[in-house]
């Protein structure tokens, strides 16, 4: 649990720095943990995704993750639903670096 909440505030952290991401936090982040979703500015969340898989083998859900009707609300119709990262036991930090600069490549 503890490490998976050290890889949750660095994962936020780090992509809070990418120009044009929005992230969708819980304004308490006390007991968020291993999840964090995010849409990046002028691309559709399915081509995030294609990117991060075929590029650069990375694994991410997009979409609206059985809950369309949230999306209005979080108004990111535009980018029909969010990134989704999922973290597990067994990540890093060196794992959240990649997907950073795979992110950043697609901003800059």
């Amino acid at each position: 649990f503890f490490k998976e909440k050290l890889l949750t505030n660095y994962l936020i952290d780090s992509l809070s720095k990418i120009k044009g991401l929005k992230l969708f936090l819980p304004s308490n982040r006390d007991n968020h943990i291993g999840i964090v979703s995010f849409v990046l500015k002028d691309f559709k969340s399915e081509d995030v995704g294609m990117i991060l898989d075929e590029d650069f083998g990375i694994a991410v859900r997009t979409g609206y993750h059985c809950a369309p009707f949230i999306h209005e609300y979080l108004s990111d119709k535009d980018s029909l639903g969010t990134v989704r990262v999922s973290l597990g036991q067994f990540n890093t930090e060196a794992d959240i670096d990649v997907l950073v600069k795979a992110l950043k490549s697609l901003t800059e």
